[in-house]
């Protein structure tokens, strides 16, 4: 592992935590996805490795918000930040934490991600995972020799899965 310098993460965050509103924008084609998906009543949440709120510097930040600003907050029954576990991704336990809360198994759970910290959570977890590559470069499709259950290079094609 390498090492940081003291204070570069906290800069880091800081400096992205502090960004203008308005530079984030949901992928093309998922909100119509998550619409349709919320509409007939599948249970939705997120499991990130942010913050969901807090303040920096006096100003209210983190997940929740970017949620609000996208206006999808009301469509996620869950969301479990890494504030909420001990162990982050790609330890299942975020994941399980939402699943307790949602009353829901996971052999009937659909994991979607886009990293390899993803893909090995949901498996560690029991669910069915999926990998997102919509928005990654191409180089960085390949997930070290991980494989999940399921690849899909667009929103829409999700639905074809979880519709069936």
């Amino acid at each position: 592992t390498q090492k940081t310098e003291p204070g570069l993460l906290e800069a880091y965050r800081r400096a992205y935590w502090k960004k203008e509103a308005g530079t984030i924008s949901l992928y093309q084609g998922v909100k119509p996805v998550l619409d349709t998906l919320h509409s007939r009543s599948i249970k939705l949440e997120i499991v990130t490795q942010k913050r969901y709120k807090f303040e920096i510097e006096g100003r209210s930040v983190g997940v929740f918000l970017e949620l609000e600003k996208l206006g999808i907050t009301h469509l996620f029954s869950v969301t479990v930040g890494f504030r909420d576990v001990i162990n982050t991704k790609p330890h299942p336990e975020g994941i399980n934490l939402a699943l307790k809360h949602l009353g829901e198994p996971p052999g009937k759970t659909l994991f979607v991600g886009d990293s390899a910290a993803d893909i090995k959570a949901a498996q560690a977890a029991r669910c069915w995972s999926c990998h997102a590559t919509w928005g990654i470069p191409a180089s960085e499709h390949i997930l070290d020799g991980i494989q999940a259950d399921i690849v899909v290079k667009t929103p829409k094609e999700l639905l074809g899965f979880v519709l069936q």
